[in-house]
């Protein structure tokens, strides 16, 4: 009994801090439009183009390795993990995964190739 109280205590504490890794945002994938050093433009697979704002704190992944916004090229397949964000407020972006994903991590649900066809969401 000891043993399911201390599970379910960590899961509690856990499962929340994993929302808050990602920023608690939406997520948005799609494919790169435009891009500058303060915004990326990702047009979602259902024809609408969001514009997402970047800056230093911005984490770009590329193919499961750190990467750097000078990576990532117009036309680049993305999933861009977003801050939570105020009503009216553009979103900020937290992190940016794009390229292939590594092995063993086809079909995850935050790969830009292989998640679901759903898009965005939130924690």
């Amino acid at each position: 009994m000891n043993l399911i109280r201390a599970i379910a205590t960590t899961m509690l504490v856990l499962c929340p801090l994993a929302a808050f890794g990602h920023g608690g945002g939406e997520h948005f994938m799609g494919t790169v439009k435009s891009l500058d050093e303060k915004a990326i433009t990702v047009e979602t697979k259902d024809k609408k183009e969001v514009k997402i704002s970047i800056s230093a704190e911005t984490k770009f992944e590329k193919s499961g390795m750190a990467a750097t916004g000078k990576d990532l090229a117009v036309g680049e397949k993305v999933v861009v993990h977003t801050a939570k964000a105020n009503k009216g407020e553009e979103p900020k972006a937290v992190l940016v995964k794009f390229g292939t994903p590594p092995a063993g991590k086809q079909g995850d649900a935050h790969g830009p190739n292989g998640g679901p066809a759903h898009e965005p969401h939130a924690h």
